[in-house]
C-alpha cells in the first residue's frame, strides 16, 4: 500500500506497460487506474492521488523526458512526417495514423544506418549532413546498389502493407 491506495504497484506497472502504445496507452492506463482504485477503495481521496501521480508522470514523461531522448537521436522532418500521418491514415485508417510515427521513426534508423539507404535517411531526416551522400562519385559507385534500393524498399512497402490490413481486420473484427 503506498499513499494509502490497494495495489499501487500493479497500477504503476499497469500503466508504464500501456504508456508504451503511443496516443493512447497513457488514457487505457489512466482509466484502469481509476477503475483498480475505486473498486478497492470507499473513499475519493486515493482516485484523486492516482490521477495526480498519473498526470504528473505523463507531464514529465511527454514535456522533458521524451523530447530529449526521442528528439537527440532520431531527427524526422516534418514533411515526412505529415505525409507519413497521412499514408497511414490511408493505408490503415486511425490505428495506421497512430502507428506512422514510430515506423517512420524505425525506418529512418534502419536507413540511416544502411549504408545502401543512406540517402533515405537523410531525406527522412530534418538536418542536412556535412557531407552529402548525394555526391556524383558516390552515384556512380552506387549504381548497382540503386536496384537493390527499389527492391528493398518493395519488400519494405509490402511488410508494412500486409501489418495495417492485419491490423485494420483485426480492429475491424474487434470493434464489430
Amino acid at each position: 500500500m503506498v499513499f494509502g491506495i490497494e495495489h499501487a504497484f500493479l497500477i504503476g506497472l499497469i500503466f508504464a506497460v500501456l504508456n508504451l502504445i503511443p496516443y493512447v496507452g497513457a488514457l487505457i492506463g489512466n482509466i484502469i487506474g481509476v477503475l483498480l482504485t475505486i473498486a478497492s477503495s470507499t473513499s475519493l481521496s486515493p482516485v484523486v492521488t492516482v490521477l495526480v501521480v498519473i498526470a504528473a508522470v505523463q507531464f514529465l514523461d511527454n514535456n522533458i523526458l521524451m523530447p530529449r531522448i526521442v528528439g537527440s537521436k532520431v531527427k524526422i522532418n516534418a514533411l515526412v512526417s505529415i505525409i507519413g500521418v497521412v499514408l497511414g491514415g490511408s493505408l490503415a485508417g486511425v490505428s495506421g495514423m497512430f502507428l506512422s510515427m514510430p515506423i517512420i521513426a524505425v525506418l529512418k534508423l534502419i536507413f540511416d544506418r544502411t549504408e545502401m539507404f543512406k540517402q533515405w535517411g537523410v531525406l527522412f531526416g530534418d538536418e542536412r549532413p556535412a557531407k552529402s551522400p548525394m555526391n556524383l562519385s558516390s552515384l556512380k559507385n552506387k549504381a548497382t546498389a540503386t536496384g537493390k534500393q527499389a527492391i528493398g524498399l518493395i519488400l519494405i512497402a509490402n511488410a508494412l502493407d500486409v501489418y495495417f490490413n492485419s491490423l485494420s481486420d483485426a480492429l475491424a473484427q474487434t470493434i464489430l
